[in-house]
């Protein structure tokens, strides 16, 4: 079994099975072994029963949980305080819910990025046959006429005889980025710092901002729920939005709170979030409602972000048609009006 931390959909399903597990009052070795009688993926069912093993030889729930190697830190970290706090249902509740957000996140972004590429990738896939295949054809009908094609349409067509003659360098590159990638996605220390990288250069911008935002709302509303202080939880949180840019507001905040200053004005200083749920918060705290305030905050900015995503993508499709268009109209009209040109005068 390769060593790569689960997906956020099996986390959030394992945290809920085993939040009605203790809701139901059965034991987790008796609960573990159902849940692994019940499994439908090998893999998953060959780590619950590896948890189930190291609880039977004595270790704690989140000690069999770090023992696997499978699990993030800030999980095995939420379970070891769930336990010292009595309060192990309710972070397996809170874990249930925030991977679910993650999850939704996550998907957005991947969607965002996929289908602008796949785009790309269709639009060079025609130019690359219009100047590699269609000009040769054209540029021998005008030979075959006693004329020549437009200098624009010869430089499109050297551009593709470079393309034809270099295919197997191409192909070379093609294959070597084939290999990073599936590298990246098997490796997990790869995987970590290439994600690590993506977040701080995407952090500066105002959707990672957004981003950065909800994920904090996410576990600030986990940390909340789990019977965790607001100090520990902005502890937490700052951990959990994986960017720099936020866990630098995470930290502005941290000071001024220790500086003497309310937690709302703090957050609202640090730029935590938008004004409104600022404000949102301000009003959840002093009416003793923070943790509903913070669940009500992290629902709304993720459907800011996913809102955000969506309005990105439909940017960037038309953007790119119109720019596909305009090239294979600009590379066909180069050739056709010449052509054009040519028939008229033999007619």
């Amino acid at each position: 079994m390769r060593h790569s931390t689960i997906k956020y959909e099996y986390l959030s399903s394992l945290s809920h099975d085993l939040h009605l597990i203790m809701k139901a009052g059965i034991t987790f070795g008796e609960g573990l072994h159902l849940m692994a009688e019940s499994e439908g993926n090998p893999e998953i069912k060959e780590l619950i029963s590896q948890i189930d093993e190291y609880i039977e030889q004595g270790s704690s729930l989140s000690d069999a949980f770090e023992q696997t190697g499978r699990f993030p830190p800030y999980m095995i970290h939420m379970l070891r305080i769930g336990e010292m706090t009595g309060n192990l249902d309710r972070v397996f509740k809170s874990l249930s819910e925030y991977y679910i957000a993650q999850k939704g996140i996550a998907d957005a972004i991947r969607k965002a990025v996929t289908f602008p590429t796949m785009l790309l990738l269709m639009m060079l896939a025609v130019v690359g046959v219009l100047v590699v295949q269609v000009l040769p054809i054209f540029n021998t009908v005008f030979f075959q006429l006693g004329a020549t094609m437009s200098p624009i349409a010869l430089t499109f067509m050297q551009i593709g005889q470079v393309l034809s003659d270099g295919r197997y360098i191409i192909l070379a590159i093609f294959l070597v980025f084939l290999t990073i990638a599936t590298a990246l996605h098997f490796v997990q220390p790869w995987r970590n710092s290439f994600v690590n990288s993506v977040n701080k250069t995407f952090s500066g911008t105002k959707l990672g901002g957004r981003i950065g935002s909800a994920r904090f709302a996410s576990g600030m509303t986990m940390g909340l729920s789990s019977g965790m202080d607001l100090d520990a939880s902005l502890e937490m949180a700052g951990v959990l939005c994986q960017d720099t840019a936020t866990g630098r507001k995470v930290e502005k905040c941290r000071e001024l709170i220790s500086q003497g200053k309310g937690i709302a004005e703090s957050v609202t200083e640090a730029e935590l979030f938008d004004p409104i749920h600022c404000r949102m918060l301000a009003i959840g705290l002093k009416t003793g409602a923070a943790e509903t305030v913070m669940q009500e905050i992290a629902r709304q900015s993720e459907e800011i972000v996913q809102d955000d995503i969506q309005r990105a993508i439909g940017q960037i499709e038309p953007v790119f048609v119109v720019a596909m268009s305009l090239l294979v109209g600009f590379v066909l009209l180069s050739v056709m009006i010449p052509m054009m040109g040519i028939m008229s005068a033999i007619g």
